[in-house]
């Protein structure tokens, strides 16, 4: 029976099928190790998504306009509540607001002409709409005289 069992693994060792099981049994525990590490990874990702707040989307429409804003104050500061154009674009300057058009004038006149926070009293002059004047004057009722006889 010994014979049979070393000429069994000299078979073995010739054919080369010792050195394939050898090589599949190291194969498995390295399979094992990674499947155990993939296991973590995943566990770590859940932790992660979870951590993570989702992404907002981007604002839709229009973006705010903060040189009205800062207008708006600025009339707001002012004793008589008025301003120039020209005066109100010096401000601005002064203050560095960066503005995509090359000319800050045109620009500025447009807003103050465009928004209804704003009234013109003047050529090149504009004011904050107070709340009494930005409510809607009351209609006059006008009887039209008809021809003929009144029903009385």
């Amino acid at each position: 029976m010994a014979d049979a069992r070393n000429f069994r693994k000299y078979l073995e060792e010739l054919s080369g099928n010792n050195y394939l099981k050898k090589k599949v049994k190291s194969l498995e525990k390295k399979n094992e190790s990674l499947e155990k590490e993939m296991k973590e990874l995943k566990e770590l990702l859940k932790q992660i998504k979870t951590n993570i707040p989702k992404a907002l989307p981007k604002q839709k429409g229009r973006k705010p306009r903060p040189m009205i804003r800062i207008i708006e104050d600025e009339l707001a500061k002012q004793k008589d509540g008025k301003m120039k154009v020209t005066d109100i674009v010096k401000m601005l300057k002064r203050k560095n607001i960066k503005s995509k058009t090359q000319n800050l004038y045109s620009s500025v006149a447009a807003s103050l002409a465009n928004s209804p926070k704003f009234e013109k009293i003047g050529k090149g002059e504009y004011r904050l709409k107070s709340k009494a004047s930005a409510a809607p004057a009351k209609k006059k009722v006008v009887k039209i005289a008809t021809k003929g006889k009144s029903k009385s």
